[in-house]
């Protein structure tokens, strides 16, 4: 399947769309891509009009653009697909915004990955996101009401009280104007029901779209749809660590929410490795690299990363990340059989963390205990 089809609604994306389809085709072929006037003696369309439907300049009309697709190689589940796509920016086309229409979502994540099951059960007028921090429940949320947004003539309002309502459509009655009207609502992070309650439309066609670690059990009695978030699985974990790669913070951010959930060893290894490639010799990649080289047994390879992360913490003000940097030194030396080495950087990084309080910190957690399980490992064995 073609990424990004369901999230079509301008003429402008659905021409990047074709124009993608070209450069598939191409490779397929291992030929260079057709150009216009090719397209257009294959097509029987004149050159002009070719033009205008891959600029975006003009919405082909479903026999036209039911062609060319086909002139690209795209398979019948994409052309179903992808004429859905087209339709959609039809209707968009007929049913334009009205200017005055609130607009108030965040920018959609990028690199966004999978999900595909759940965006498409996502139907109701309550709908419920929940799970543990940093599974992905605003992005999918986000990622949602963006591809939807155009059935919601009336406006998108994220994170709206019940008063920015009432000041947006000028009311003093939130449930029966938006009764009256289509509108979407986000809530991300919300703590409890109470929050959503006066927020609820009574009928009609707005949605409520509401993410929580909380699983919200008292809205399930208002009809909700409740959605709990599993991990990722490991092919999308890589897919979205990938994606990220020319966005080192969002990347590191990514990687140690999710990598253990699912993606490999190898895998991890992989993605920072492009990192580094992409960004340059960024010290917490290169601590995470040396991490990952240590779970996959390639101690020579971590030694080598982990000593330019030290090197480089020698001249900024970062002790956690040098802490960090330590521990994982600890299990490099200990896997090359210095053991000295290793029982004395370990104590060093646990000695240094816990002089600035920050051995409780998530991102520092699994640095740290692998420096105990250094010491353990030493305590056992001596």
């Amino acid at each position: 399947m073609i990424d990004g089809v369901e999230d079509v609604t301008t003429t402008g994306q659905l021409a990047e769309l074709l124009r993608a389809l070209r450069r598939r085709h191409a490779r397929s072929q291992q030929d260079r891509e057709l150009t216009v006037r090719e397209i257009a003696a294959k097509s029987g369309y004149a050159v002009g009009r070719v033009s205008e439907y891959l600029s975006g300049t003009t919405l082909p009309p479903t026999d036209r653009f039911d062609v060319l697709v086909g002139i690209f190689g795209a398979t019948k589940q994409e052309q179903a697909a992808l004429a859905t796509a087209r339709d959609r920016v039809e209707e968009a086309k007929r049913s334009p915004r009205p200017a005055e229409a609130p607009m108030q979502l965040p920018p959609d994540m990028p690199g966004f990955v999978g999900r595909e099951n759940v965006l498409g059960q996502m139907n109701g007028p309550i709908i419920v996101i929940t799970g543990p921090p940093g599974i992905g429940k605003s992005a999918l949320a986000v990622r949602w009401a963006h591809r939807v947004a155009g059935r919601f003539p009336d406006g998108v309002l994220h994170n709206a009280t019940p008063h920015a309502v009432m000041q947006a459509f000028k009311t003093s009655d939130v449930r029966t104007t938006l009764a009256r009207r289509r509108v979407l609502l986000v809530l991300d992070d919300v703590q409890n029901a109470d929050e959503v309650l006066p927020l609820l439309p009574g009928g009609g066609q707005s949605v409520v779209v509401v993410t929580s670690r909380d699983p919200l059990d008292a809205l399930l009695r208002y009809g909700a749809q409740r959605f709990v978030l599993d991990p990722l699985p490991p092919d999308d974990t890589v897919r979205l660590l990938k994606n990220l790669i020319n966005s080192p913070d969002e990347l590191l951010h990514a990687f140690r929410t999710r990598w253990r959930h699912g993606a490999t060893t190898e895998d991890s290894v992989e993605v920072l490795e492009a990192v580094l490639v992409a960004g340059g010799p960024d010290v917490r990649v290169l601590t995470h690299l040396g991490a990952a080289l240590n779970h996959a047994g390639r101690y020579d390879e971590a030694l080598q990363a982990l000593e330019q992360a030290r090197d480089r913490y020698a001249d900024v003000e970062d002790h956690a990340g040098r802490g960090e940097v330590m521990a994982c030194l600890g299990v490099t030396y200990s896997g090359l059989g210095r053991h000295d080495e290793a029982v004395a950087i370990a104590y060093k990084a646990l000695a240094l963390h816990r002089s600035i309080n920050a051995g409780g910190t998530a991102e520092a957690a699994p640095f740290l205990q692998e420096a105990r399980d250094v010491l353990d490992r030493h305590n056992q064995n001596y």
